[in-house]
C-alpha cells in the first residue's frame, strides 16, 4: 500500500513539473493591431506588452518574465540598434519577416531554441504565403 502511495505522489510530481516546462517551450499565435502583419508566432509566457505609436507607424514589444523580449516595428523610418555592451550569456536576433523588422533580445541560452523556432516558423509561413 505504501508503494502505491509513493508511486502516486511521484507520478503527480513529475506530471506537474513536466507541464510547466512544456508550456514554457511551446509557441502561440498572437494577433497584432494596426500592422500589416496580422498574426505572429511567439513563445508562450509573455507577461505584458508595450506599444509606441509614431508618425510612420508603431512599435510593439512583448516582455517575458525573464527580461527577454520580442519587438515588432510596424512602420518605416525606424531602426533598432543592438546595445554596444551585450551580456555574454544573452542572445539577440534581428530579422525582416513579412516586410517588418522583428527582434528578440536578452534571451537566455536555455530559451534561445524556442525563440529561434518562433522566428523560423514565421519565416516559413511567410514563404508559404508568397
Amino acid at each position: 500500500m505504501k508503494r502505491l502511495f509513493y508511486l502516486l505522489i511521484i507520478t503527480t510530481f513529475l506530471t506537474n513539473c513536466g507541464g510547466d516546462e512544456k508550456a514554457k517551450n511551446s509557441l502561440e499565435k498572437v494577433k497584432l493591431e494596426n500592422c500589416r502583419i496580422t498574426e505572429l508566432t511567439l513563445p508562450k509566457g509573455w507577461g505584458k506588452t508595450e506599444r509606441y505609436d509614431y508618425t510612420e507607424g508603431n512599435v510593439q514589444t512583448f516582455f517575458y518574465t525573464d527580461n527577454s523580449f520580442i519587438t515588432i516595428i510596424c512602420g518605416s523610418q525606424m531602426n533598432f540598434e543592438f546595445p554596444e555592451k551585450k551580456q555574454a550569456d544573452k542572445f539577440w536576433r534581428k530579422e525582416k519577416i513579412m516586410g517588418k523588422m522583428i527582434i528578440y533580445g536578452n534571451v537566455t541560452k536555455e530559451r534561445k531554441m524556442i525563440f529561434d523556432r518562433a522566428f523560423d516558423e514565421m519565416k516559413m509561413s511567410k514563404k508559404k504565403n508568397d
